[in-house]
């Protein structure tokens, strides 16, 4: 089991054991959906229920009816079983990672952009779009990401 973070719960809503996640993931439809299940503090939650808000995710978890009942969970982590997904890999797993043009080290990615457009790895000073135009290959075993046309980013 490989647990991935995906946000944070940031407080209660309503008083039937709802509560607000702030997502922090560009793959919320499939995190996020009724019959997952989330992990805070090592336990299992099964989500059955979820709303869609602009700024947050409003989820109920099973066994959790009451707004007292969520005392426990809230300002928590919240993390997801990448196994549980049918995804190639989460964006939150690419921080920290090597970054090659080439033979040449850019740097490690120390930050995830997200947009609606694309999402962005920050690179030191460098913003490169998480784009096959710019992605030439991310290697996991080696925790290396190979970019390409990074002439292309200074031309724009």
């Amino acid at each position: 089991m490989k647990l991935l973070y995906v946000g944070n719960i940031t407080g209660p809503f309503g008083v039937k054991g709802e509560v607000k996640v702030l997502s922090e993931t560009n793959h919320k439809n499939e995190i996020f959906k009724v019959g997952n299940y989330l992990y805070i503090d090592e336990n299992k939650y099964l989500i059955t229920s979820v709303k869609q808000n602009p700024k947050c995710e409003i989820i109920k978890f099973e066994g959790i009816d009451d707004i007292s009942l969520t005392d426990e969970i809230l300002k928590k982590e919240v993390y997801v079983n990448k196994d549980d997904l049918n995804v190639d890999f989460l964006t939150i797993e690419l921080i920290n990672m090597d970054v090659y043009d080439k033979d040449r080290y850019i740097g490690k990615v120390k930050e995830i952009l997200l947009s609606k457009k694309y999402n962005y790895l920050k690179i030191c000073d460098i913003i490169v779009p998480i784009i096959d135009n710019f992605i030439e290959k991310i290697d996991f075993e080696n925790n290396v990401i190979y970019v390409k046309n990074m002439g292309d980013l200074n031309e724009n």
